[in-house]
């Protein structure tokens, strides 16, 4: 970054230091939450991984106007974008 100018040298230590701060700042907030101490704490959160949970939640349809407002129009739906690779999927999700 420095050598092809895309950074100063003060500019990339300012990058560095905020991104350490907000590191520490997500690591104090970490430690003042409960801790997950059982298996059924941890998974409590996650989706639900029953067979009739995981078929109600394929079968439901979401309302046609919401779904174009959310993604922004016609255009701009899942099914009208170039086929992209996983990583790309995971990122815009």
């Amino acid at each position: 970054a420095l050598e092809s100018g895309v950074y100063t040298h003060t500019a990339l230590l300012e990058l560095y230091e905020a991104t350490r701060a907000r590191c520490f700042a997500a690591a104090e907030e970490a430690d003042r939450r409960p801790k997950l101490e059982s298996l059924a704490e941890v998974i409590a959160p996650l989706a639900p991984y029953t067979p009739v949970a995981v078929a109600a939640e394929a079968a439901r349809v979401p309302d046609p106007a919401q779904r174009l407002a959310v993604f922004g129009g016609a255009d701009k739906l899942p099914e009208q974008q170039p086929p992209r690779h996983l990583a790309l999927q995971i990122n815009a999700a």
